[in-house]
């Protein structure tokens, strides 16, 4: 949201400038908050569609909310139409369909302003041109074939630049493809098919770090203060940080497990869970793009479990994928009941799984105190470089202004806390600090999907405040 701020007013800057109003140097101070491009360059599609956004519904919160429901609603469309070549039956399709809108992932992320939607709604159309080129088995190799698969390239690149973490994703398609290549037993169809995907993938890399570094130049020559890192300056930074977070995290192969059960109920979690003895029972695995589907599902919760990444949102981009595995595995079961007591049966399972969801509405309905901490600052008429805060780039953006990140040492700052962090400064604040403000913070009580960490607030700080402390440094 911040980023998307700063670009969002660059057509104001340039039309100002390109008008004689002031110099670049000035207009730049002017319309561009001293900290920008926070992880822009990992999320560049994420980052340009909340740019439109803001444009469009204007400088606050919801605009990003506006987008993500948006776009989950394509989502939902293009699910629709994987599941109806899959199936081939529009009652199984509109099942799929039915369950992704109740699903207790989709539900909040297509409420929050998490770029997860963006990236789950480019995989899908990835997937919607992947298996048309499973249709011959993945044997053929013909002009119509070679589109299909730039088509996936390229809706996955932006998939890519959309959240980072979907390289779990881009792992289980190799995977699947050297599946196909054991299937088909020929180097020459392998090596075309990931040629063809990775044509797209590659060529939308570099041109984001052309632009990247385009951006960068532009920025220094304007006079802008504080340094920027190009694509993949950034996306190497990141991938160096979490093998190092893989290395050090404890490993929770039931994380989740816990996550589908807390966010989708346990009829939910029950039927995706003996979804893998259907499959073999049904013998689903004869049906190419039906395997794919599994396959990629579980590849993505199984390589996040083994390599400690117990974050929420990684599993998120495949909830549609799940939410299709869950619902046909629900048709099946029906099949076990006869005439009228299908109806019913359908009907006391909806009603079972609809109270099953557990959604913390005063969190999808953002009722957070950031919005109400950020307002006590602005009225304080404070400096910018005076405010310390750890969730620095949602107060900036409220702030729509620089928060300080880096500790300057000044005679006296206003630190802003949401939660406990191992911070010295955190520390001093709440032993030495004068307490100003205190705000509900509700978020913090929803550990299902506010732990992207596991939280460990210490006791000093109440876990669901946001608590504003004058603290002297000298």
């Amino acid at each position: 949201m911040l980023n998307a701020n700063t670009y969002a007013k660059m057509p104001r800057l340039i039309l100002d400038y390109a008008t004689g109003t002031d110099s670049l140097q000035n207009l730049t101070t002017k319309y561009l908050p001293g900290v920008i491009f926070f992880q822009t360059t990992i999320k560049p599609a994420y980052i340009l569609l909340n740019t439109l956004g803001i444009s469009i519904f204007g400088h606050h919160d919801f605009s990003a909310f506006i987008v993500n429901g948006l776009v989950s609603l394509g989502a939902l469309i293009v699910l629709y139409f994987i599941a109806q070549r899959v199936t081939a039956s529009p009652a199984k399709s509109f099942l799929v369909a039915l369950f992704f809108t109740v699903s207790g992932y989709q539900i909040f992320y297509a409420r929050s302003g998490r770029p997860t939607p963006l990236a789950g709604l480019f995989m899908l159309l990835g997937a919607l041109f992947y298996i048309k080129s499973l249709n011959s088995d993945g044997r053929i190799i013909d002009s119509k074939m070679r589109w299909v698969l730039l088509a996936s390239g390229f809706f996955w690149s932006l998939m890519f630049m959309s959240h980072y973490n979907t390289f779990l994703i881009l792992f289980s398609v190799g995977i699947f493809e050297i599946f196909l290549f054991i299937k088909n037993k020929s180097t020459k169809i392998l090596f075309w098919r990931v040629i063809y995907l990775l044509v797209p993938f590659i060529g939308a890399l570099v041109f984001i770090q052309t632009l990247t570094l385009l951006r960068d130049y532009l920025l220094v020559k304007a006079g802008y203060p504080r340094g920027v890192e190009s694509y993949f300056s950034e996306l190497r930074s990141l991938v160096t940080e979490l093998i190092g977070i893989q290395a050090k995290e404890k490993r929770n192969y039931w994380f989740y497990i816990s996550m589908i059960k807390t966010l989708n109920g346990w009829p939910y979690l029950i039927l995706f869970l003996i979804s893998p003895l259907i499959f073999f029972y049904k013998k689903w695995y004869l049906n190419l793009p039906l395997a794919f589907i599994f396959f990629i599902t579980f590849s993505v919760i199984a390589l996040a479990s083994m390599g400690g990444l117990t974050l929420t949102r990684n599993i998120a981009s495949v909830a549609g994928f799940m939410s299709l595995v869950v619902a046909l595995v629900f048709f099946e079961i029906l099949h076990f009941f006869k005439g009228g007591y299908r109806t019913i049966g359908f009907l006391i399972f909806s009603i079972i799984l609809f109270s099953q969801i557990q959604i913390n509405w005063e969190v999808i309905n953002l009722k957070s105190g950031f919005k109400k901490a950020a307002q006590f600052l602005a009225a304080q008429d404070l400096p910018t470089e005076d405010i310390y805060a750890q969730a620095w780039p949602i107060f900036a953006f409220y702030l729509d202004r620089k928060v300080q990140i880096i500790d300057r040492n000044p005679e006296t700052i206003h630190y802003v806390a949401d939660w406990g962090a191992e911070n010295p400064l955190y520390s001093k604040a709440v032993a030495q600090g004068n307490l100003l403000a205190s705000f509900d913070n509700p978020m913090v009580n929803f550990l299902a999907v506010r732990s992207e960490v596991t939280l460990r607030a210490p006791s000093m700080l109440e876990s669901d405040k946001i608590k504003i402390y004058k603290v002297k440094m000298r």
